[in-house]
């Protein structure tokens, strides 16, 4: 899967498990950009988002993709619980060292994919089904 795609399917899985822009308004559309546009200043690539009415509202796809409220929506809340074999028994998702039990889960994937080589990768890799 291309990295556009894998930003757009992560980007509906948050909107489906209740992500909002921080705007008012709800999210009528969203699409991948790396087009100039004279009325904003992004680092590209970027997402627009097409907000109720005529708003938009558009962010570079790193600052998305590190906002706390976006990792909680992408990885919904629960805490981690160890199994036998390290991974945790709520999503099943093992980070390469002991997670201490109690910790949330996007917490530990937000830090994870922050200090990866490529943060779209660790996304595609640790995407929730």
């Amino acid at each position: 899967m291309d990295k556009q795609k894998v930003l757009e399917k992560a980007i509906q899985k948050a909107l489906d498990n209740g992500w909002q822009t921080g705007w008012e308004e709800a999210v009528e559309s969203f699409e991948y950009s790396t087009a100039d546009d004279e009325h904003y200043v992004q680092m590209q690539p970027y997402i627009r988002f097409n907000l109720e009415g005529d708003g938009e509202w558009s962010i570079g796809i790193f600052g998305l993709m590190y906002r706390h409220e976006f990792a909680q929506a992408l990885w919904p809340k629960h805490d981690w619980k160890t199994r036998d074999d390290g991974l945790c028994g709520s999503c099943g998702v093992g980070f390469g060292y002991a997670a201490s039990s109690g910790s949330e889960c996007w917490k530990e994937h937000l830090q994870q994919m922050v200090i990866a080589d490529d943060p779209i990768e660790y996304l595609a890799a640790n995407m929730p089904t």
